[in-house]
């Protein structure tokens, strides 16, 4: 027998003839096959969910990743004024006496002059 779906099925003649003739579904299996429809087209919107869902998640991923950059050029960018920054403060503390030699300095002439 030749299946022909939720309507029916054509099978070959019982003769040998080669004659083809309809039979009708069997209920339980037309109700199986709603059923099973039912579960397809609950599976296709599943899909669809899911596709629409990769598809945010992709835009969001790629949202993501411009704002990292854009954050790690900014991060970088800073980091180079914090070190041109540091590079100023060590220059402007070079050349600031150190204050043990200025009191070593001064003290000699201090007792020279008489005063303490």
């Amino acid at each position: 027998m030749i299946d022909a779906g939720v309507h029916g099925s054509i099978s070959g003649g019982s003769a040998g003839n080669g004659a083809m003739h309809l039979v009708a579904p069997h209920p339980a299996r037309l109700v199986y096959d709603y059923v099973m429809l039912e579960d397809l087209d609950h599976l296709a919107a599943r899909l669809k969910q899911l596709v629409e869902f990769t598809h945010a998640l992709r835009a969001e991923n790629n949202s993501l990743a411009h704002r990292l950059a854009l954050t790690e050029a900014e991060n970088q960018r800073l980091r180079a004024m914090l070190e041109a920054a540091r590079e100023r403060v060590d220059d402007v503390l070079a050349r600031i006496p150190d204050p043990d030699a200025l009191r070593a300095h001064t003290e000699p002439e201090q007792s020279a002059n008489g005063t303490a």
